[in-house]
């Protein structure tokens, strides 16, 4: 238990975590935009 519990909050897995989610939100406002724009 403490091994996955050190592996999931190692600095590593956490900047994979931060760039999964700002990717995420780059995607989904990229895609707001280009249905935004697309219906006006």
């Amino acid at each position: 238990m403490m091994v996955v519990f050190s592996t999931l909050f190692s600095p590593h897995y956490c900047f994979i975590f931060l760039l999964l989610s700002a990717l995420e939100v780059v995607i989904t406002v990229t895609s707001c935009q280009y249905s935004y724009q697309s219906v006006s």
